[in-house]
């Protein structure tokens, strides 16, 4: 459902959106507002524009129940996370949308996030040796500096894991 909270105190639904067979685990705004992603236990994320309430495209690739969706900010690009252990970078706008499906939770991976440009100037030090022993050629690490190329994933398995979302490397992981 989209909601209006423009009036104080009050708010009113404005459109219901059809189109999952099953229950909506997680949904996220594109840049401007114009469109929105949703995910789902039915395993597929949908693209929906919000002044029509129409679903604009559906996303097939997880075998299992799909807990979260985020966008990035500047590029569009989606990150699922699923019970099927795995979390899938997604270019909605590319004729093949599914870029790369990254493999190592050993259970339901929870949550998905992408690094900011901050995060990133933060875990520099990390990134940057993680990245140099993934690349064969030293370049890996390149567009890293603009920031939200990393994608965070937090499992059941009890690991957060770091991703280079172009080329699908776990730079490194976080157990605790």
């Amino acid at each position: 459902k989209l909601w209006d909270f423009s009036s104080a105190g009050k708010y009113a639904c404005v459109k219901t959106l059809m189109g999952h067979d099953h229950n909506v685990s997680g949904v996220a705004f594109f840049r401007g507002g114009s469109q929105l992603v949703s995910c789902s236990r039915d395993k597929t994320l949908k693209l929906w524009d919000t002044s029509s309430g129409f679903c604009v495209q559906t996303l097939v690739g997880h075998d299992e129940w799909v807990r979260k969706v985020a966008v990035h900010a500047e590029s569009g690009t989606l990150a699922s996370c699923s019970s099927d252990h795995t979390v899938i970078v997604w270019r909605p706008q590319a004729s093949e949308p599914l870029q790369c499906t990254l493999r190592g939770h050993e259970h339901v991976v929870e949550c998905v996030a992408f690094s900011s440009a901050a995060a990133d100037r933060a875990l520099a030090p990390r990134l940057e040796a993680a990245a140099a022993s993934v690349s064969q050629n030293g370049d890996a690490a390149g567009g890293r500096r603009s920031g939200g190329l990393h994608v965070v994933s937090g499992s059941r398995d009890r690991t957060i894991k770091v991703w280079q979302a172009a080329t699908g490397a776990c730079l490194f992981t976080l157990t605790g």
